[in-house]
């Protein structure tokens, strides 16, 4: 087997130097199209749209994830809550150049930069482990 995937390898090798040497056109690269910035306010609706937030509330339920409300008032948050909380984190990020994550309530946001494209990403976390401390 591992001598018919080396004859085989060798063939296409072969093969493609044939055929770009007849047909050198076939071998140009297109340039790539440039990415755009998806402006941050739209990547934010994009990200509420699409998020499952049900599954979040779901989640939470089954786990009695609470948050507080107050001093004495703690429950497991609505959807209309949860989505609140996440559109506020996005806001934040989108609102203020020097932060570059915020967290609350198992909701990461981030906003990183990627060839020059600011891209934001909403996660809810279950469990996170970081292995940078010694035990």
């Amino acid at each position: 087997m591992k001598i018919a995937k080396e004859i085989y390898h060798s063939l296409v090798f072969k093969l493609d130097y044939i055929l770009y040497s007849y047909f050198p056109f076939l071998k140009q690269e297109k340039p790539q199209e440039k990415i755009k910035q998806i402006p941050l306010d739209k990547q934010i609706k994009n990200i509420m749209e699409n998020f499952n937030f049900k599954e979040i509330h779901k989640t939470m339920k089954l786990l009695n994830w609470v948050w507080y409300y107050s001093k004495n008032i703690k429950k497991v948050p609505s959807i209309k809550r949860i989505k609140k909380i996440a559109k506020r984190l996005l806001g934040h990020l989108s609102e203020n150049k020097k932060i570059m994550y915020t967290s609350t309530g198992g909701f990461t946001a981030s906003i990183e930069k990627r060839e020059g494209i600011k891209i934001l990403t909403l996660t809810f976390v279950l469990e996170e482990m970081s292995g940078d401390l010694e035990i």
